[in-house]
């Protein structure tokens, strides 16, 4: 079963991590490879981890005018612009060629509400 994993902190609220197993990327990547056409966004399942909790959640990307971030409950809805979308999948593509994200930073992203952008880092499940 894919996994893929979110997570905010643990240094700053600022912070969020998405956490990926090889199969998790490889199902990104084919979720993603079909917007943009008939559909301009993908749901998938995830767990959300939050303060030492695991819970299910949904992960959703979206075709968007500017890079954005939003949590509602245990679902993270991230939207990208062409470009953004992009470099998320030649980041993963290298992570299952390589084994790693290097650097783990992805994108600054918006968020309604706060005054400081999110730092997304990607990361591997060990």
């Amino acid at each position: 079963m894919p996994m893929i994993v979110f997570n905010f902190g643990p240094l700053s609220k600022n912070e969020l991590a998405l956490s990926f197993d090889n199969e998790g990327a490889f199902y990104l990547i084919q979720s993603l490879s079909g917007l943009g056409g008939k559909r301009d966004e993908e749901t998938m399942a995830c767990l959300h981890l939050d303060k030492q909790e695991k819970w299910a959640g949904f992960f959703t990307v979206y075709i968007s005018d500017f890079d954005t971030v939003n949590i509602d409950g245990h679902h993270l809805k991230i939207g990208l612009d062409e470009g953004s979308l992009e470099y998320l999948v030649f980041k993963l593509e290298k992570f299952l060629s390589d084994g790693d994200f290097s650097p783990s930073e992805f994108i600054a992203l918006s968020r309604p509400g706060r005054k400081y952008d999110i730092q997304v880092y990607l990361r591997r499940i060990a």
